[in-house]
């Protein structure tokens, strides 16, 4: 199969952002049990129990969500089987096409996140059956899209690295891009002690102050199009979570003046960093020093940092560790068309009698303008 031109994904990052689309309710609403003809040939529903037995077939998987899929050893079979869960209302989801006489032709999963609903895609699979993928892969994101919209999910994110053959079908399905992302993976720190005694975990009660600072680092079409909450830097929330999440912070006078999301699991660890636009230089300290701390405590656990497009300081920074680019990707968004209920207005019955005051028939002067009679000679 021949990468298409992924030129729609290589633009600057600054878009206008589309509103959500209102529709009214029950339009354009697939069946939930029954399969929706989307295309042609191709059928694409949710997955069911019978379907389960179709993951164990042989797929052309491409893994999305990097690197934070790597902290889990999940494939597109054991999480098809998360899907099935039941009263787990954050389980994923998994839509499955069909092309033929039902012949299984492909697959598409996405994870769901509270409180703030949204749904991040992890995996696009597609069978020999598939014949043309842009087709069929076109088709599950735009069904996707619209059970998310009933769903009642206003947003759907993907994380679409440069060389993704998929690229043009998310384009298509109208996932705009945001900003870049880079992954530089950091090799096994061994013997090498903490260098700064600045950095402490995250508490509690500093999660409204993590919040300001996300909103002083982050450019403006980033806020907007991610539209995170104060939860997303919550430890409470965070706590028993899979893979584990800790956050750490440095202190800056009364003020945090940078702050790391460290997502761990499957022996990885990911890294993540914001800091004020004038203190880079906490953010790199803040960075360094917890790569350190997760060589000390484990010399098998691969480190990964994601530096932002506005982050691009890290890159040269972190040189002296040895980094390595391990890829970049564009992160996108789809806003969904949720059903909005109108309300009940008081329509007044006309009323046959006319209560309204009259109003002259022209507007009165009072001017006094004399005639040519009382013109003076």
């Amino acid at each position: 199969m021949t990468k298409p031109d992924v030129s729609p994904f290589a633009r600057v990052a600054a878009l206008a952002f589309k509103r959500h689309e209102i529709t009214a309710p029950g339009a354009g609403e697939p069946d939930a049990d029954d399969l929706e003809r989307t295309s042609g040939q191709v059928r694409v529903r949710r997955m069911r129990i019978v379907d389960l037995r179709l993951l164990a077939s042989r797929i052309d998987v491409t893994y999305l969500d990097h690197p934070f899929i790597q902290t889990d050893r999940s494939g597109v079979f054991a999480i098809g089987l998360r899907t099935l869960r039941p009263f787990n209302r954050l389980a994923p989801v998994t839509n499955l096409a069909f092309v033929g006489d039902d012949d299984f032709a492909g697959v598409i999963q996405f994870r769901q996140t509270a409180p703030d609903r949204r749904w991040t895609a992890l995996a696009v699979g597609l069978t020999d059956n598939a014949g043309d993928g842009e087709t069929v892969t076109e088709q599950l994101l735009e069904y996707s899209i619209r059970r998310a919209g009933r769903a009642g999910v206003k947003r759907l994110f993907a994380r679409i690295p440069l060389d993704c053959e998929y690229a043009n079908a998310f384009g298509r399905a109208g996932f705009e891009p945001y900003m870049s992302e880079s992954i530089l993976q950091i090799p096994e720190l061994q013997g090498l002690s903490i260098v700064s005694g600045r950095v402490r975990e995250q508490e509690a009660a500093d999660t409204w102050a993590v919040h300001q600072l996300y909103h002083a680092s982050a450019p403006k079409q980033v806020q907007y199009a991610e539209a995170w909450t104060s939860h997303r830097w919550d430890p409470v929330n965070t706590s028993g979570s899979k893979p584990a999440v800790r956050f750490w912070v440095i202190d800056e006078g009364h003020q945090i003046a940078a702050h790391a999301r460290v997502v761990h699991g499957n022996h990885r660890a990911i890294i993540e960093t914001m800091y004020l636009p004038d203190r880079a230089d906490c953010g790199i300290e803040l960075v360094r020093d917890i790569a350190r701390r997760i060589g000390a405590e484990s010399s098998r656990c691969q480190i990964s940092v994601v530096a932002r497009g506005h982050q691009a300081e890290l890159i040269g920074a972190l040189h002296d560790l040895g980094v390595v680019l391990a890829g970049e990707q564009h992160l996108a968004v789809r806003y969904t068309a949720v059903k909005v209920s109108g309300k009940t207005v008081d329509v007044l019955a006309p009323s046959p009698l006319d209560v309204r005051e009259r109003v002259p028939k022209r507007v009165p002067s009072f001017m006094d303008r004399p005639t040519n009679d009382r013109i003076a000679p």
